[in-house]
């Protein structure tokens, strides 16, 4: 079951679209066409990073879902695809994209 299927969320990827000519950032979730609102930011001091965290949320979450252990054991599996992830979801957060 892919995260998606077991998000109880908008499903990503979400997307930070600013406003133009106003003072806050709109997260949005499905495609430009029929987007989705998720959220508003509007803290003009941590507007920016802000709306990066939230529009990385759902990378974050499929990222740290794949690296958990699949068996029940303590032993931990990392694939180089599943590191990519991870980096590009923290890439996403900081906006390094």
């Amino acid at each position: 079951m892919t995260t998606a299927e077991k998000a109880k969320h908008t499903p990503g990827p979400w997307r930070v679209v600013p406003q133009a000519g106003e003072y806050f950032y709109e997260i949005r979730g499905g495609t430009v066409k029929d987007s989705i609102l998720i959220a508003e930011i509007s803290d003009i001091c941590e507007r920016d990073e802000n709306a990066r965290l939230i529009a990385a949320a759902p990378d974050m979450l499929a990222a740290l879902e794949a690296i958990l252990p699949t068996t029940k054991s303590d032993e931990w599996l990392l694939t180089y695809h599943d590191l990519a992830r991870v980096r590009a979801a923290i890439r996403k957060a900081r906006g390094e994209q």
